[in-house]
């Protein structure tokens, strides 16, 4: 079973991951790969938007998961 709470854990989990995450963003970034200006917004946007709903599906889940506990009990 889950010991603590949810968001405490998904936000250690989300945010130590996403350390990694911002340096292999910052190696692609920095690798001459995105020539314009238009490839690096098109490319900054994709990667925050994709965190962000990564983090905000956690909670969708974990939302759904206590319905269906609560429907089952």
């Amino acid at each position: 079973m889950l010991s603590g709470s949810f968001t405490k854990l998904w936000n250690t989990a989300v945010f130590s991951v996403g350390a990694g995450w911002v340096v292999l963003v910052y190696f692609i970034w920095d690798s001459s790969q995105l020539v314009t200006m238009a490839d690096r917004q098109v490319f900054l946007v994709v990667m925050s938007v994709g965190f962000l709903v990564v983090y905000a599906g956690g909670f969708i889940i974990d939302g759904h998961h206590r319905k269906k506990k609560r429907s089952v009990s």
